[in-house]
C-alpha cells in the first residue's frame, strides 16, 4: 500500500482486505457487482473511510487459479498473483486502464514495484502452485 500511498497522497489507506480465489469464486463477484459474470484475473473495492476506521479502506479479490495457468507463459504464477495484487491496488489508487496508452502505463509502473529488490526477494519465496 506504500507505493499505492505515493501515486495519491491525499488518501490515508490503513486498511487493505486481500482475497484469494479461483474462476469461479471471482466470476460471481464480477458478475455480482460489476454484472458480468467472466472470471477476471483481479476486482479492486474501494470502501473509503469506515465509521470505526482511522482511515481509508480497500479490498483486492485475486485469481489464483488464472495465475497458475497463465503463470507458465509468463513469469511464472508467483510474479503473476503479485502482479494482479499490484494491479488492483493500482486501481485503488485512482489508476485507469480503460485505453491501451493508460494499460501499458500501469503496466509499466506494476512491473517498476515489483522488481524492486525487497518485492522481488518476497515473490521469489512465494510457493503457488
Amino acid at each position: 500500500m506504500e507505493q499505492v500511498a505515493l501515486l495519491d497522497p491525499e488518501r490515508n489507506w490503513t486498511h487493505l482486505s486481500v482475497a484469494l480465489t479461483d474462476d469461479e469464486g471471482i466470476a460471481a463477484v464480477h458478475g455480482d457487482f460489476l454484472h458480468d459474470a467472466r472470471p477476471t484475473d483481479v476486482i479492486s473495492f474501494d470502501y473509503g473511510p469506515q465509521p470505526a476506521q482511522a482511515g481509508d479502506t480497500g479490498e483486492v479479490v485475486v485469481n489464483v487459479q488464472r495465475a497458475v495457468t497463465l503463470g507458465p507463459q509468463f513469469q511464472g504464477p508467483a510474479y503473476e498473483v503479485a502482479l494482479y495484487l499490484a494491479h488492483g491496488c493500482h486501481h485503488l489508487s485512482g489508476a485507469d486502464d480503460a485505453t491501451p496508452a493508460q494499460q501499458r502505463a500501469m503496466r509499466r509502473q506494476e512491473e517498476a514495484w515489483l522488481t524492486e529488490p525487497g518485492i522481488a526477494a518476497l515473490i521469489a519465496k512465494l510457493d503457488i502452485r
